[in-house]
């Protein structure tokens, strides 16, 4: 729900500020705060799927998850291709750069996403 969240309704740490989907379209109101953009989704989305009886009903569910998992691989390279085409590539860090501003337990900020997908992927 965090990733979901952070789309939606976008993220606040400190002085930064990043908008959400909802927000950049419709502006900053309470209906699309992170909360309420949680709860509609839960309401919507996830507590139709798991009242079915059998687990057979959610084949199309998937279907449509593994292509829009395809489209976002197909979009993603295609960015990539572009920028590489124009140079505006940047060389990736192998390791991550320690200084006197990062923390140790930053190096830690992607664990939570990391564990889910381990977590989840084999269902």
């Amino acid at each position: 729900n965090g990733i979901t969240g952070d789309v939606l309704s976008g993220k606040e740490s400190g002085d930064e500020v990043h908008l959400g989907i909802l927000q950049q379209w419709f502006g900053i109101h309470w209906w699309n705060s992170r909360e309420v953009a949680l709860l509609i989704t839960l309401v919507l989305v996830m507590l139709p799927l798991v009242l079915y009886r059998r687990v057979e009903s959610l084949k199309y569910s998937s279907a449509i998850s593994t292509l829009l998992a395809v489209a976002f691989v197909a979009i993603c390279s295609g960015l990539a291709i572009v920028a590489l085409v124009q140079g505006k590539t940047q060389t990736p860090k192998l390791v991550p750069r320690l200084d006197y501003q990062t923390s140790f337990f930053d190096l830690f900020t992607a664990v939570p996403v990391v564990v889910t997908a381990f977590t989840f992927h084999f269902n």
